[in-house]
């Protein structure tokens, strides 16, 4: 015993064993890009006469999905008539987004801002514009282009 008594007293005045520590810094970071994109979901639009011979209507659809400010614009629209056709107004419009009714210029939605994924109707009409209050007879077709622009 009395030789495990210095062992002892050795022990318990020896430096304790430091105990080991490490660090590790942690950093992530990139970039959401911005973007937008507009598709017709459906194709060609088939428009059908009205009850009273004053329009021609159709319905299709479209998805749009944006991340930043965006905006999406209507080219003017091209119309095909019949020759000697009654005068008549046509119309493409994106539900809740923007509409035009000009075949002479575009049409530009509001700018939205942050992120959007919106699915809605694509309205497509040609309304008679004169007295007799009928369309011609005859085949019509619309078309435009919905272009989608990040800002």
């Amino acid at each position: 015993m009395k030789a495990l008594k210095p062992l002892l007293i050795l022990a318990l005045l020896a430096p304790a064993p430091l105990m080991a520590a490490t660090s590790a810094d942690i950093k992530a970071s990139d970039n959401a890009p911005k973007f937008c994109n507009i598709s017709n979901e459906g194709g060609n639009i088939s428009m059908s006469i009205s009850a009273e011979g004053d329009a021609l209507s159709g319905d299709g659809r479209y998805s749009f999905i944006a991340n930043g400010n965006a905006n999406v614009l209507i080219s003017a629209v091209q119309q095909v008539s019949p020759n000697g056709a009654a005068a008549s107004v046509p119309g493409i419009g994106l539900e809740d987004l923007v509409v035009n009714n000009s075949t002479s210029s575009s049409a530009s939605s509001p700018n939205s801002a942050g992120v959007i994924r919106k699915e809605g109707i694509i309205s497509a009409s040609i309304k008679q514009n004169n007295g007799a209050r009928l369309l011609t007879a005859g085949e019509y077709s619309l078309q435009a282009t919905a272009t989608c622009t990040s800002l």
